[in-house]
């Protein structure tokens, strides 16, 4: 698989304003083009909004899944800014608003309408933000194993109600491991859920990049538009299942709060490198 990966590089690097199903299939999608399997159009567009310390490049068995049943589908995998491709971006002063204004850049370019957004982990934080700014062109909002952040959260602290103190020492602690006072390095594949014996353990630790320290600690600013309108979706990864404070978080008020559609994937926080398959199918059905 890392052979096969490396080799194909061009297909999972540098996706930004490009459709990946327009690259993996290597043609222009015809308006209004129909299913392999004689369905009906699927001209709802997918954008994924990877994690801390991915780039658009993790979502490439996905999309490949996908594809196979929705040849025509519109898939765009845009890392964020400061990682993986984008990772000359990287400086002390990039914020969680200039990732989410990069990727509000990307929507507005290519006129999405009608689609759905799905984010994962970190990635959390950017689909609330522009489900706020175009709630009026989402067609579904789907969290994968993701936090959710109410206005003024940040990422260490999404979904959850903390003292002052706490927060301070969440804060001293992501500080004290960005060393260079810039960004993250990187967690080994194994955090993630993904075993060192997995045939991609080798490709995501080759591919990760740390992780601009100011977006985890930006507190969100959520526009006004209202969501409720917005099906969301959360998908919890269980095997391994991820502990981190702000995801256990988001995933439990998924599971309580009324409007949510919550589903189970034995899987690593990773699914889109451990269970592609898997999470491409409940993906086409939504």
């Amino acid at each position: 698989m890392r052979g096969k990966a490396m080799n194909r590089r061009q297909f999972s690097i540098g996706m930004t304003g490009l459709g990946l199903g327009l690259l993996l299939n290597g043609c222009q999608t015809a308006p209004g083009a129909r299913n392999s399997d004689g369905g009906r159009p699927s001209d709802s567009p997918l954008l994924f909004i990877a994690g801390a310390w991915h780039g658009g490049w993790c979502w490439k068995f996905v999309a490949e899944e996908i594809l196979k049943k929705q040849p025509f589908r519109r898939l765009y995998s845009p890392s964020l800014l400061g990682l993986a491709d984008k990772s000359d971006a990287l400086s002390s002063t990039l914020g969680l608003q200039d990732q989410i204004d990069d990727i509000a850049a990307l929507i507005e370019r290519e006129k999405l309408q009608d689609f759905t957004l799905v984010g994962h982990s970190f990635g959390g934080m950017i689909i609330t933000a522009l489900a706020h700014r175009f709630s009026d062109r989402i067609r579904h909002l789907v969290y994968l194993d993701a936090v959710i952040p109410e206005d003024g959260q940040s990422f260490i602290t999404a979904g959850q109600k903390l003292s002052q103190h706490l927060v301070a020492q969440r804060e001293a602690a992501f500080r004290s491991l960005a060393t260079d006072g810039v960004a993250l390095p990187p967690l080994p594949p194994s955090a993630f859920g993904i075993p060192k014996d997995h045939p991609g353990y080798d490709w995501v630790q080759d591919h990760l990049t740390p992780h601009p320290l100011k977006t985890c600690l930006d507190p969100i600013s959520l526009a006004d538009q209202t969501t409720e309108r917005i099906p969301k979706s959360y998908i919890r990864c269980t095997d391994p299942l991820l502990q981190q404070p702000a995801i256990v978080a988001g995933s439990m008020r998924a599971k309580s709060e009324f409007g949510w559609r919550f589903l189970e994937l034995s899987t690593g926080h990773d699914a889109m490198i451990t269970a592609p398959q898997a999470l491409a199918e409940i993906l086409i059905d939504m």
